[in-house]
């Protein structure tokens, strides 16, 4: 199976600007695009829940992207010219638009909150690190399950 939106022609401009009005629309009371060399990497917003205003970060990892689509034209399944950076950027942007208007779905149902969806994305105002990569960096250590303290 080849990854989603491998050959999208939809540019990450339109995709982040899908995604602003999306977060909009869902109660996001502030929403910022984080670039690194002049390409967007994260999506970055504000949203009043029960304890707050909270931030949040959605990244678009065109790093783990790009090798996917390699990897997929190597095996034939995907046509040389959509194995560019730039591609993956498109596709990264798309998966990150059509993942979180899923979420939003889950959320209108009343099955969970956003913040509560979304907790892995929360910011930790000192570091501005996700709460993802606090755990991820052995910061926020958990034991394993089955394991106790």
């Amino acid at each position: 199976m080849t990854i989603a939106y491998a050959s999208t022609e939809v540019s990450v401009e339109r995709s982040v600007e899908e995604i602003q009005r999306l977060l909009v629309k869902h109660d996001a009371t502030e929403v910022r695009i984080r670039y690194e060399q002049g390409r967007p990497v994260a999506v970055a917003f504000l949203i009043e829940t029960e304890f707050g205003p909270r931030a949040f970060a959605l990244p678009a990892n065109v790093e783990r992207v790009w090798p996917r689509l390699i990897k997929e034209n190597r095996q034939g399944k995907l046509a040389p010219r959509f194995t560019t950076k730039e591609q993956a950027a498109r596709v990264a942007w798309r998966i990150v638009r059509h993942w979180l208007k899923a979420q939003i779905a889950v959320i209108e149902s009343g099955l969970i909150s956003m913040d509560e969806l979304l907790l892995p994305y929360l910011v930790d105002p000192r570091t501005g690190q996700t709460l993802y990569q606090i755990m991820a960096g052995n910061q926020l250590a958990l034991p394993a399950a089955g394991e106790s303290r």
